[in-house]
């Protein structure tokens, strides 16, 4: 996963619009909600030692007795989806230079480097133990030049992001054209009510703080000047 911890704590504006965004509700940390495009966002619980220390535990390698089972199955289905996204691009596997970008502990890498792309990960938060040639730990900017990558992969991270715009740009620095960015995320739509909001189980993980709408998405989309297409409920392919 990719994230940083939110220091400048102002929610007042929105991260993806600048919109005003007034508190919607408080639980045990305030939620403002967008009013143009409805994005919900508030602070990360913890220090960030904390943090590194989540995101190791549930999405790293497992340490010495290796990944479970439910996330090598995870691993297997996301690279499955990242050499399609490239198949979308007239590319095979053997042609495709992917990015995973928050790779947790590597194992998507791992997998598509099997099938024969050029796969790297990066994540800040990367475990020394999970570390290797292709799985780093750092950022994309500062690991790899202009338009490396024609896919680049990012499975849960947009709900870390307190300044998503850094991480979306860094993407598109490094994603060719034409290319694609899949992402998965969990949406809410705008109309849900604050009580339905406030009760779902994704609000109360201490690291997610951005919360996406169809609107916020789309938002997106148009500000950098790429193609949506839904490949299903949450899971999206953005075409550069």
């Amino acid at each position: 996963m990719i994230g940083d911890l939110d220091s400048t704590r102002d929610l007042s504006v929105c991260r993806i619009c600048a919109q005003p965004s007034p508190l919607w509700f408080t639980t045990n940390r305030p939620f403002h909600r967008c009013s143009s495009c409805f994005l919900l966002q508030t602070h990360a619980l913890g220090a960030e030692s904390d943090h590194e220390e989540f995101y190791q535990r549930h999405y790293g390698g497992g340490g010495e007795c290796g990944p479970r089972e439910e996330q090598r199955d995870q691993d297997r289905i996301w690279c499955g989806a990242l050499l399609q996204a490239g198949q979308r691009l007239g590319k095979s596997a053997r042609d495709l230079a992917v990015l995973d970008y928050g790779c947790g502990g590597g194992g998507a890498v791992s997998a598509l480097r099997v099938a024969g792309a050029d796969a790297w990960g990066v994540d800040p938060y990367l475990a020394e133990r999970d570390a290797s040639e292709h799985v780093l730990r750092g950022r994309a900017t500062l690991l790899f030049p202009h338009a490396s990558f024609d896919v680049v992969g990012a499975r849960e991270v947009l709900e870390h992001l307190p300044s998503p715009w850094n991480d979306l740009y860094a993407i598109d620095h490094v994603l060719r054209k034409p290319g694609g960015l899949l992402f998965s995320v969990h949406l809410f739509e705008s109309s849900l009510g604050s009580d339905q909001v406030a009760g779902d189980w994704y609000c109360a993980d201490p690291t997610h703080v951005t919360f996406y709408s169809p609107e916020a998405i789309a938002a997106i989309v148009r500000r950098l000047q790429w193609r949506l297409l839904v490949l299903s409920r949450n899971v999206f392919l953005a075409l550069k």
